[in-house]
């Protein structure tokens, strides 16, 4: 949630919840340089991600006073419109407590009714004692001033820990704020000001940290929607040579991986690995290899865990050769064996090698991404073939979603700053050209930047890849929880009957 002066244009297909995500984008530069560990432990991070609930988040210091001084403007400066923060103070007898906005600070006199803000204590002379104090419903919890630091309640009065600069004397700060009106506008259980802070607001310490839906942490432990639907979720790549389907593999695993990796071979355009082809023997091959196949994706963290989650790369599309409809359509149903090789001149039938007639519950494609380079105009030829398969793809009911890839060569300002791609008139314009081309609405189609020449990973790259993922993950599972109660609702119609009208494959192509 974000306050409502903040002013920034974005177009209409991204939710009002990617606004934050915005700011992570566009300040991560800044953040970068602020990074550092702080105080605050791993086990009072989850406490907190527990009080916020939601997805794990990543916490980032923008502001402490051993770094940058007990400062109002410094404050400000580092920390206004950073979106949610958690605000903690170390007291010398051992005490940790604070407090979190979900609107960002700015300099502005501005009240807030924050519902979701809240006072905490972590501990309390040395000791371990975790209380949440939520805010009391329609009172003005937080405010922003260029006259105070964080301050909770009116005037700041429930926690207002400085207006003005404090200098430390051996390692204490010795702060001009106070706690007189604690549980004024926060629900504090009948605990006093003093059961918090020992009756000092001497401090040896104040951090400011930003916090972050951690998408990486999110999907990377990702199990499924349903129980009764064992197996991964299956999202297939399609779209034309060249249109970087394989390069968005590699940048989800590198996201994963904290590292550069390259599972998937890539080219540029009509030298597309997945799709080169040798004419000596009318098969896909480079070098020997063949990479014209069927390959689902398992992806893998950093700690060597594998969400149940595939990405599954095909050859090219283009009219006259390659993939086909029908083949397409054995695709999506689970039909053809993973690593089945495809060529241009014998399509896949029921007689081919390995083609699977039932396939197993688990196998079919959950969801399918037309990843298209956004860069240059989409010739009609290409556009209505693609449009062959999207019309494949909803008469089986699959969700459809597009990936926008090459955005910094579509609006070569994002090249140097990719923080500016929600307000981009040039993306939002081929957001809305692919939407009315395809026929998929505008919050289903993502702009994304694949790794293609930078040395390591970068948190731009890194959030647009995963934002369009966890999107992805999300259709698919609405897709397969469909299914579930479509079986269900079948089952109970059957019960105590025999089921007539199987469907028996046919053994033609």
């Amino acid at each position: 949630m974000l306050t409502n002066t903040i002013s920034i244009r974005i177009y209409k297909c991204v939710p009002q919840k990617l606004l934050t995500w915005y700011f992570l984008l566009s300040n991560h530069r800044q953040a970068k340089s602020a990074m550092s560990c702080g105080r605050l432990t791993e086990t009072d991070k989850e406490q907190l991600e527990t009080w916020i609930g939601g997805s794990p988040k990543k916490f980032t210091l923008l502001y402490s006073f051993t770094n940058d001084g007990c400062d109002v403007a410094t404050f400000h400066q580092k920390c206004n419109n950073q979106g949610p923060t958690v605000t903690v103070l170390y007291n010398p007898k051992g005490s940790v407590y604070g407090g979190f906005a979900s609107v960002g600070w700015e300099s502005s006199y501005t009240w807030s009714v924050d519902n979701a803000a809240y006072l905490f204590q972590l501990k309390f002379s040395g000791l371990r004692k975790c209380n949440r104090f939520p805010a009391k419903p329609g009172c003005n919890t937080v405010i922003s001033s260029p006259d105070h630091g964080p301050a909770f309640g009116p005037g700041g009065c429930d926690l207002n820990p400085f207006c003005s600069k404090a200098p430390c004397l051996n390692g204490i700060f010795k702060l001009n704020g106070n706690m007189n009106t604690f549980g004024t506008n926060f629900d504090t259980a009948g605990l006093q000001s003093a059961d918090i802070n020992n009756g000092t607001m001497d401090v040896t310490e104040l951090e400011v940290y930003k916090l972050a839906e951690l998408l990486c942490k999110e999907l990377g432990c990702y199990q499924g929607p349903v129980e009764s639907a064992p197996g991964d979720v299956r999202i297939l790549l399609l779209g034309p040579v060249g249109s970087g389907k394989s390069g968005f593999v590699n940048t989800v695993q590198s996201a994963f991986s904290e590292r550069l990796r390259q599972i998937a071979q890539v080219g540029i355009g009509e030298n597309s690995f997945t799709t080169q082809r040798s004419l000596r023997n009318h098969k896909f091959c480079i070098r020997g290899l063949t990479n014209n196949t069927y390959k689902p994706y398992r992806l893998r963290t950093r700690s060597g865990a594998n969400p149940n989650i595939r990405l599954c790369d095909i050859p090219g599309v283009r009219r006259g050769w390659g993939l086909d409809a029908t083949e397409l359509g054995f695709l999506l149903d689970g039909n053809i064996p993973e690593h089945y090789t495809f060529h241009p001149s014998v399509h896949c039938s029921t007689r081919s090698p390995g083609f699977v007639c039932k396939p197993p519950r688990g196998r079919e494609v959950h969801c399918v991404a037309l990843v298209v380079d956004s860069a240059p105009d989409m010739d009609a030829e290409t556009a209505d073939w693609l449009k062959t398969f999207t019309r494949i793809v909803n008469e089986r009911s699959i969700p459809l979603a597009i990936l926008l890839t090459k955005i910094d060569l579509a609006c070569p300002t994002l090249a140097e700053d990719l923080s500016g791609v929600f307000k981009s008139q040039v993306i939002e314009t081929k957001v809305n050209k692919a939407s009315s081309i395809f026929g998929v609405p505008r919050n289903n189609v993502w702009p994304v930047k694949n790794y293609e020449n930078e040395a390591c990973v970068d948190d731009d790259v890194t959030i647009l890849s995963l934002l369009a993922l966890q999107r992805l993950v999300h259709l698919a599972e609405d897709y397969i929880e469909g299914q579930e109660i479509g079986i269900t609702e079948r089952d109970e119609e059957g019960n105590g009957r025999d089921h007539a009208g199987e469907i028996v494959e046919s053994d033609t192509a």
